[in-house]
């Protein structure tokens, strides 16, 4: 789908009902398509024809694992993390899975390829109709216009990009207090949890 006019969004944080204290700015937001207020934002996306293909971005720590969740729900369509289809197509033992799990098996890096192929599998899955939000990827120039590509052939392309910015004091206090409690192998922060 192709939509007529862009638009750019310096803060969606009202129509995601992210509070003050989550300390993030959600910048660099483009869409394709012409809404004047954060809910008409919402609204063409949860009304569009076309998938919602989201691009998520963010150092660790910023709080994509909190706020993913939160679009999550108020889009309904799913959150797609590398390392969790790496993980489902080596289980799944698909064909990107099996090339994904010999590479890893000899310490070596998934290349690109492999990566693009395990994506393309899982945005055919029922639950990606609607669209996707792809966690931290594409993270490579390589991958962006590989994913290009790919949507390019389905005439799609990438909505909106969220690019969640955080002080550097931030993101080290938050990824410093990240503790794991070996016994239940429950994450915790010792300042937040």
């Amino acid at each position: 789908g192709n939509k007529d006019k862009g638009l750019i969004w310096d803060d969606i944080r009202n129509a995601l009902q992210l509070g003050a204290s989550d300390e993030v700015k959600l910048s660099g937001l483009q869409l394709l398509g012409e809404v004047s207020t954060d809910q008409d934002y919402i609204n063409f996306l949860c009304e569009s024809d076309y998938r919602n293909i989201i691009i998520l971005f963010g150092p660790p720590g910023a709080g994509k694992g909190s706020q993913a969740p939160k679009i999550v729900e108020a889009l309904g369509i799913p959150q797609l993390s590398t390392g969790d289809m790496l993980r489902a197509a080596v289980a799944a033992k698909t064909k990107a899975g099996l090339a994904a799990q010999s590479v890893m098996a000899a310490g070596g890096l998934v290349s690109d390829e492999i990566v693009m192929g395990i994506v393309k599998d899982r945005i055919k899955e029922s639950d990606c109709d609607e669209g996707f939000i792809l966690d931290g990827f594409p993270r490579t120039m390589e991958q962006a216009r590989m994913l290009d590509e790919l949507l390019k052939a389905t005439q799609e392309a990438v909505g909106t990009v969220l690019s969640l910015d955080v002080p550097d004091s931030i993101l080290e206090e938050r990824i410093c207090g990240r503790w794991i409690h070996k016994a239940s192998g429950r994450s915790y922060h010792v300042k937040f949890s």
